[in-house]
């Protein structure tokens, strides 16, 4: 009885430092379990996973990287899921109209430029009455205190265009205007200031700091860049400083995403329901 209780006492605490994880849990907490939910831009299944085993959802996913894919089928078998993952254009995906009783997608609209055609296929596919969680990276930090504002200020374009292929960013304004434009209806906001010059100190970006000072000789002599690199490199060596930062940034975020100000610094959430 004890060792359940730990159990059940872990994966609370667990699932609270993953600041993502009470937010989807809370949006999607009035869609009946058993549910037939889809993955919108899967990657590979890592929130399938968690959709199915945590949350007790049937899951579909789909994404246009075959290698994506198959990583999510790789981890499928591994991991025992009962969810399929599929090969496909989430701006044209092949399921029938109202298919799903509910969507989820992370971290999938800033990598597409036609980011209207995307929102309009998740309108199209959820069933009436249906929800439809969304996390989409911003371009809100632009004239913010943030990590990207500070160097697209300082070599005039967006390296994230070309770094990892953030074609699609928008404003929290522009999505919330193309969603409105939909046969869906906003329910919940709430915004992730991920890209904040405090928060990039604690979770410095995965890439190297030689890819931008390599490409920008500019940034070269930026302490606040040699600051941020030197974090990353800690966090790789030392565990303990890892571990710190990785706490206090969960919290912090946490904490962020609870007082919900539209600060949209990096990230926001949308629960939306079809009419």
């Amino acid at each position: 009885m004890l060792y359940n209780k730990n159990i059940k006492l872990y994966e609370y605490i667990k699932t609270f430092l993953h600041y993502r994880r009470p937010i989807l849990t809370g949006f999607l907490k009035y869609v009946k379990p058993d549910s037939l939910i889809l993955d919108f831009g899967c990657g590979p299944g890592n929130w399938s996973q968690y959709l199915e085993k945590d949350l007790g959802f049937k899951v579909v996913g789909i994404d246009f990287s075959k290698e994506s894919v198959y990583s999510a089928d790789n981890n499928r078998h591994r991991s025992g899921l009962d969810a399929s993952f599929i090969i496909g254009d989430v701006r044209t995906s092949p399921f029938k109209n109202d298919s799903f009783y509910g969507i989820f997608s992370s971290d999938v609209l800033g990598h597409i430029v036609e980011v209207d055609r995307a929102i309009k296929e998740i309108s199209r596919v959820l069933k009436s009455g249906g929800t439809a969680v969304i996390f989409a990276e911003t371009n809100g930090y632009i004239g913010k205190s943030t990590y990207q504002d500070y160097v697209i200020k300082r070599v005039k374009e967006d390296p994230w265009v070309w770094i990892d292929g953030h074609v699609g960013l928008r404003s929290y304004k522009e999505l919330k205007e193309i969603i409105e434009k939909q046969d869906m209806e906003i329910k919940e906001v709430r915004f992730l200031p991920y890209n904040h010059l405090i928060f990039s100190l604690l979770l410095p970006l995965e890439y190297d700091y030689g890819i931008l000072v390599d490409k920008y000789p500019v940034l070269r002599n930026s302490i606040y860049l040699k600051i941020v690199h030197m974090s990353a490199l800690m966090r790789k060596r030392i565990f303990i400083y890892n571990a710190l930062c990785h706490i206090i940034l969960k919290i912090m975020g946490t904490m962020f995403i609870y007082l919900n100000h539209n600060i949209d610094y990096g990230g926001v959430f949308f629960k939306l329901t079809k009419k």
